[in-house]
């Protein structure tokens, strides 16, 4: 049974008007559409049901059809065996009895039909009432469509609230700020440091084809974190790494493309933050563009912005605020909406729950239903004064009522998926969840103040108590996702146990625990440091670039002091704000309580407090913690005139002359800040310049930082590869004072002694390397025990040459290098053994025409002159000027 033309002209119809309400998000229309064409879809339905049950019928037809006739060998079926005879009745002598069986039969066959027409009755009502799966199909995807819009409707609107909260040219100022001092890396073209393993040598970045289950298997590095014996990070990001992707397949390898968008992706955090200063914290207009300034443009940043890597601390920021945003316009009564932020969100998906739990869509609330004004795009006043008493926000009003709760659960899951988003592209993005707690911990305070200080009717302190009861609810919630979002994290990549190195934590490798404890405390200090005063910046502080604090006499340790005493200062500052019964302190309080869990909370994963992570100071960890010190900032500037206004207005005894006061010191501040923003944005636009390329960023840094190890070795590496090789064995040598069991520094002085013919240096410095066998991640050990058995064999040590070089193909039997050298150093003693050794050789590296040409050397001495010809081919065809050689080649060239 095919549809009728016109029920399939009205089902096209009506595709197209859904399709178009998903594009203008009209759910009202929708909902409507989907009910007034019920019998349409259900008639569609149903005709596809019965095609569908014709063309299965007709494969079992064909398949009965096309079955293999029985073998002569098998014998026929056995016929089935007769039905039963019944016995004869004999009803002729008893009539009165067969009239009332007649009457009975007839009696229970009209019981029987009108028992079938009641259930087909009762079953077609319930068919009417219950969606069809192609309506629940419909309205599912509808609805999911309009979710996933509206989530990115929620940013975009997050983001253009900033208009609404100052002048077009203010946002434009601070914007242009943040893009100027950051603008040499639009042009930057330059891959640094691991931006190599993250990106280039990524699989599942550049890999031709993409695989959803390998990026879920996959660490940021491309390493499998389920394979036994693999070195994994731990570090799962696939958004981040998405990231990297989206940039490859618009641009390929086009670093300008890949920092740009490092770039421009810093711009919306900046106007995030100054959007949550406002409406979540309680910020004043100046304070939260303060707040906003101070992020656009500390000098901290610039290790995100111009590091690739960072971009995973960039990508986790953006879902990390809006957590905090969205969660406060649901359910925090101190949110202020700018213009008409977050309102009526995720009606669709309200919609969708409904329909999948019993199929009914809920009445529309009429007007006098709608509560007091407690819907999400409600505006609220932020004062107690203006607000008149308690006036909750989203899930706050209506009491228990089935709407309250289902908003409250869509609420929550919203906060569910941003976290989650946060989560994947950095793990730091999940802590968000502790600001969250916080959060609500500060609104159900919020509500017991109310019960203990304020006198209220009876109506409104059950009310108030209602209130408690959900926030307290709330927490327990927040604390079961925290709970449950770390342990499956936990589960899935199978523990935060780092295989790491001396040379990345070296603190960590400390036998004694007073000597971590310490070290670890002075680190936090070095962190403190480059929030406050970050005027000295290089990409790495490890091994003796920061040396281990190993005694309480350390002078060292007062800085440590210094910073936990600051934070214990502005403990006791929220806790005495927040628990005084002047209420008009209480949003000090509560911005202060949330600019330290700003701080401090998405600080703990990287402090070496809760496990040790794989660096000791990085200064790309400080996005999300810089957050809460820009915040603390305004607070620190509008306490300081608050204080000295009232001061001098109870010692003047006169309020205007303290009025004038407070006003020029706020105007000073004012100044302050605005020079620190000035300064910091100089600062940052010079740490810029050096970002611009890795020998750049190498050379200044390794003259800053003359005590790292890493900066060192890399500083000489950069010195060896522009042929200064003077400076380069300095910086290499001061690598090795820094860190004597790194395998780096001797392997590459010896490298750098064979190119300058030195090959008695080059023994020793190879000798040493080699004895540290195992000594590093990053060095391939194939490598150093060729470029000693290179030293050896011109030093007329050949057969501790040949040696070596077979201790490197045990370590890596496809080492052309290797290969081809062996072949070399046993020509004389085994030249058929020798010609092997060269056929793997270009098995392994069939584009080296060194190869070639040795393999055409040896094979016309022993005569294989077919192998000969054909080894001279493929020579000439790599390089047309090619001429025969007399003697085999050794090849040496440093690995990258």
């Amino acid at each position: 049974m095919a549809e009728a033309p016109e029920d399939s002209r009205q089902g096209w119809a009506l595709l197209v008007a859904i399709s178009e309400c998903v594009k203008s998000k009209d759910v009202d229309r929708l909902e409507q559409l989907l009910d007034d064409n019920r019998e349409l879809i259900e008639r569609l339905e149903a005709s596809l049901r019965t095609d569908n049950d014709g063309s299965r019928q007709e494969e079992t037809n064909a398949e009965d059809t096309n079955e293999d006739p029985p073998s002569e060998e098998e014998p026929p079926p056995s016929p089935s065996p007769p039905p039963p005879v019944q016995p004869a009745v004999d009803t002729s002598t008893e009539p009165s009895e067969s009239g009332s069986n007649e009457e009975q039969q007839q009696q229970q066959q009209q019981q029987q039909q009108n028992q079938d027409h009641k259930q087909q009755q009762d079953h077609q009502e319930e068919h009417q009432k219950k969606p069809s799966p192609m309506l629940l199909c419909l309205s599912g995807a509808s609805h999911a469509i309009l979710y996933v819009s509206m989530l990115l409707e929620c940013l975009g609107k997050a983001l253009i609230s900033a208009m609404h909260l100052y002048p077009i040219w203010c946002v434009a100022v601070i914007l242009s700020v943040a893009l100027l001092v950051h603008s040499p890396g639009l042009s930057y073209g330059d891959f640094v440091m691991d931006d190599t393993v993250a990106v280039v040598k990524n699989s599942d970045v550049t890999g031709a084809a993409f695989s959803w289950r390998q990026l879920m298997r996959h660490d940021f590095w491309g390493s499998d974190m389920f394979t036994e014996g693999v070195w994994t990070h731990k570090s799962f990001r696939p958004f981040t790494t998405l990231s990297y992707r989206f940039n490859y397949l618009l641009s390929g390898i086009d670093t300008t493309a890949f920092h740009a968008t490092n770039v421009l992706l810093h711009l919306p955090v900046v106007l995030l933050v100054a959007v949550a200063c406002y409406s979540v914290l309680g910020l004043g207009r100046v304070q939260s563009l303060i707040a906003a300034g101070l992020f656009a443009v500390h000098p901290v940043h610039t290790e995100n912005v111009f590091y690739l890597v960072g971009r995973a601390d960039i990508l986790a920021a953006i879902p990390f605020v809006m957590a905090i945003i969205d969660y406060a316009a649901a359910f925090s009564p101190f949110f202020r909406p700018v213009g008409d932020l977050l309102a009526g969100q995720m009606q669709p998906l309200a919609v969708l729950c409904d329909l999948l739990m019993d199929g009914k869509r809920r009445r529309k609330p009429s007007k006098g239903e709608e509560g007091d004004g407690t819907g999400p795009g409600e505006a609220v006043a932020w004062s107690e004064e203006a607000r008149g008493g308690h006036h909750a926000r989203g899930s706050e009003g209506g009491g228990w009522s089935d709407a309250s709760l289902r908003d409250g659960a869509v609420a929550m899951l919203r906060l569910v998926i941003w976290a989650t988003l946060a989560g994947l592209c950095k793990e730091i993005g999940f802590t968000v969840y502790g600001i969250i707690f916080l959060l609500e911990a500060l609104t159900l305070h919020h509500h017991i103040m109310q019960i203990v200080h304020t006198p209220t009717a009876p109506p409104a302190a059950a009310a108030t108590k209602t209130h408690c009861l959900k926030s307290a609810l709330r927490l327990l919630i927040v604390a079961t996702l925290t709970a449950f979002t770390f342990v499956a994290r936990h589960r899935y990549t199978g523990g935060t146990t780092l295989k790491m190195s001396p040379q990345d934590n070296p603190i960590s490798f400390e036998p004694l625990f007073k000597t971590r404890a310490l070290s670890f405390a002075y680190i936090h200090s070095v962190y403190g440091r480059l929030l406050v005063w970050p005027f000295f910046l290089c990409y790495d502080y490890s091994k003796e670039a920061i040396p281990m604090v190993r005694s309480f006499g350390d002078m060292r340790l007062l800085a440590p002091l210094a910073c936990y005493l600051s934070l214990a200062s502005a403990c006791v500052w929220g806790l005495v704000t927040l628990l005084t019964t002047r209420r008009e302190r209480h949003g000090e309080g509560r911005a202060v309580a949330m600019g330290l869990a700003l701080l401090v909370v998405p600080f703990l994963p990287a402090s070496n407090v809760l496990f040790h992570v794989g660096t000791v100071v990085g200064e790309r960890l400080l996005y999300l913690p810089s957050i809460g010190f820009c915040v603390m900032v305004p607070c620190v500037v509008a306490t300081i005139v608050k204080r000295s206004e009232s001061m001098r207005s109870s010692g003047n005894g006169n309020g205007s002359k303290g009025e004038r006061g407070g006003h020029r010191l706020a105007c000073l501040m004012v100044l302050v800040c605005g020079v620190t923003v000035a300064v910091w944005g100089y600062r940052s636009y010079l740490r810029a310049l050096t970002w611009e390329s890795g020998a750049r960023l190498n050379i200044v840094d390794g003259l800053r930082q003359l005590r790292s190890a890493k900066t060192q070795f890399n500083l000489g590496i950069t010195y060896m590869m522009a042929q200064q090789f003077d400076m380069a064995r300095e910086a290499l040598q001061r690598s090795i004072s820094a860190d004597p069991e790194s395998v780096l520094p001797y392997w590459r002085l010896g490298q750098m002694c064979i190119f300058q013919g030195n090959f008695s240096d080059a023994e020793n410095w190879l000798g040493e390397a080699r004895s540290k066998y195992g000594g590093t991640f990053v060095v391939r050990d194939e490598e150093v025990f060729h470029d000693y058995a290179v030293a050896l064999h011109h030093n007329g040590k050949p057969q501790e040459a040949v040696e070596n070089l077979q201790l490197a193909l045990k370590l890596n039997p496809n080492f052309a290098k290797g290969l081809n050298n062996l072949a070399c150093a046993t020509v004389q003693k085994d030249i058929r053994t020798a010609l092997d050794y060269v056929k793997k050789a270009v098995e392994s590296s069939p584009h080296q025409i060194l190869y070639w040409a040795n393999l055409h050397l040896l094979a016309r001495h022993t005569g294989e002159k077919h192998l000969a010809d054909m080894a001279l081919q493929s020579a000439q065809q790599l390089d047309l000027g090619f001429t025969a050689q007399s003697t085999c080649v050794w090849q040496f060239e440093p690995a990258e």
